[in-house]
């Protein structure tokens, strides 16, 4: 397995919230899958059987089928909803991590004419405590924004559109038709890049790793903690989450520790 692949591996298990939220919605996910597979596969046993209690205009049949769809489709609509919120969860302990790794890079920024004093015997003395500065915070947010952007809505319904540059590079270098995919990136980072949808802590903390003085008492981990609000439709959004100015949300917590 590859350095980075490891790493984002190692955060996600080692998070104290991504285990737990892949289990609160996994679990209903898995659940909705068994009874609609139990409902398909009991409608279908019945039908092979249909003959033997059928009349000759199919009323039987016709009748058992408007009883069993709708809670079949009701069934494969809250496993739809889940599968949506479960991806959302992925995507926002990504986005941490994004954030993570984007403020260890930018709160230890050594100045070039520092590098000398760098030793592989003595790292901690040598490069000191992190930094939280406003820059580090705005660049960490925006990293985590654009990863959220793969789990945020393209419906007009969400809000205005954003421009970026970027994509709208991406969007013209793509062959599903560039005006159409502009717009729907616009859209997703519009609600990926609203203030309203997205909130990020950054927290530094340190640890005593028992060392001796000469190499240094104590390391420093980053914690990144995300607040994503995931767009919901209006149904599902009546049973999973809350109104908020008109649309229907469901916030997501993420937290990632990086050293």
């Amino acid at each position: 397995m590859s350095g980075p692949v490891h790493e984002l591996a190692s955060a996600l298990w080692h998070s104290p919230t991504f285990v737990p939220e892949m289990v609160r919605l996994g679990l209903p996910l898995l659940a909705c899958l068994a009874i609609g597979g139990v409902i398909l596969w009991r409608w279908m046993r019945r039908a092979r059987r249909r003959s033997l209690h059928a009349d000759e205009r199919g009323m039987a049949v016709a009748a058992e089928f408007v009883l069993v769809m709708p809670i079949f489709l009701a069934v494969m609509m809250m496993t739809l909803q889940f599968a949506v919120l479960l991806n959302g969860a992925m995507v926002t302990h990504y986005a941490a991590y994004c954030a993570a790794r984007s403020a260890r890079v930018h709160a230890w920024d050594v100045p070039y004419q520092n590098l000398g004093t760098f030793s592989a015997l003595n790292p901690f003395h040598s490069i000191g405590a992190p930094r939280i500065t406003p820059d580090v915070r705005r660049r960490a947010l925006n990293a985590a924004r654009v990863a959220l952007i793969a789990a945020s809505p393209s419906s007009e319904s969400a809000g205005p559109p954003r421009r970026l540059r970027w994509l709208d590079a991406l969007a013209a270098s793509s062959d599903l038709g560039q005006n159409a995919y502009r717009e729907t990136l616009a859209r997703k980072a519009g609600w990926a890049f609203n203030p309203q949808n997205t909130r990020l802590r950054l927290v530094r903390r340190s640890q005593d790793i028992g060392l001796p003085p000469f190499f240094g008492e104590r390391v420093y981990e980053i914690e990144a903690t995300l607040d994503f609000e995931q767009y919901i439709a209006l149904v599902p959004g009546r049973i999973f989450g809350r109104e908020r100015g008109g649309v229907w949300v469901s916030r997501t917590t993420a937290t990632v520790r990086l050293l």
